[in-house]
């Protein structure tokens, strides 16, 4: 019997990945609202709420209605299958298809909670008592209304493929360990408080990677990069 290509089935990446992705467009979406000298920490609150209040079983059911995926090891978790199946749509399908899907199924999705939050409303009561003057500089506020003309011109980017590639080598460095049953060591440090700033090496079969970032996460994944390309590993 021929063995099932990379695109009939589910890697264990894909979680990793389908989750990242969800996160990466939920903070995007979340970034504008936040002061620019607010701490990290409301905009990470922020992002949770939103991941705890999506909709994960009409989003996947929306990802199904466009294509099809494994249907083995279902868990019958909306909540780990959307994760999965986001993930294997990134891996497996063209990049202007994924897009279109991400677009059409999952922003639809985000941008309905950002209309249901409550700071929204809450916004719109504070702006009703203070002034109309809006600091052209900062970040609209909840209750700000854009005009039409501001309307269209205004498109949610969607993060270029290559910037979350990144967090693939992470996950398939690992994929590694099954072959080799040798474990990278990973090494962080943080080199700068303020502003944040981690250096991260990780070291397998033989090699040494680097990495540098505002994250202890991005670091490692950096330097996953880099062990991977020096060892000729692709994704």
């Amino acid at each position: 019997m021929a063995s099932p290509s990379l695109s009939d089935v589910y890697y264990a990446c894909d979680y990793v990945i389908g989750k990242t992705l969800l996160s990466t467009y939920i903070t995007l979406e979340n970034a504008s609202q936040v002061e620019q000298n607010t701490e990290g920490r409301v905009l990470e609150d922020k992002v949770n709420q939103f991941l705890e209040r999506f909709d994960y079983r009409r989003a996947l059911q929306s990802l199904k209605n466009e294509c099809t995926f494994p249907s083995e090891n279902v868990q019958y978790d909306f909540r780990k299958d959307f994760f999965r199946a986001f993930g294997f749509l990134h891996r497996t399908k063209p990049e202007e298809l994924y897009k279109t899907i991400t677009e059409n199924c999952i922003i639809p999705e985000i941008q309905d909670l950002d209309a249901e939050r409550p700071e929204a409303h809450a916004g719109t009561l504070r702006s009703a008592s203070s002034s109309n003057h809006r600091d052209e500089n900062s970040p609209p506020p909840y209750s700000y209304v854009r005009t039409e003309s501001e309307q269209t011109n205004i498109e949610l980017h969607l993060p270029e493929r290559s910037s979350v590639e990144i967090w693939r080598y992470t996950s398939r460095l690992w994929e590694e360990v099954q072959c080799c049953n040798e474990v990278p060591e990973v090494y962080d440090e943080m080199i700068s408080s303020y502003p944040t700033r981690f250096r991260c090496a990780v070291k397998f079969r033989g090699r040494q990677g680097r990495g540098e970032a505002s994250s202890k996460k991005q670091a490692k994944h950096i330097a996953s990069k880099d062990v991977c390309e020096q060892l000729g590993i692709h994704l």
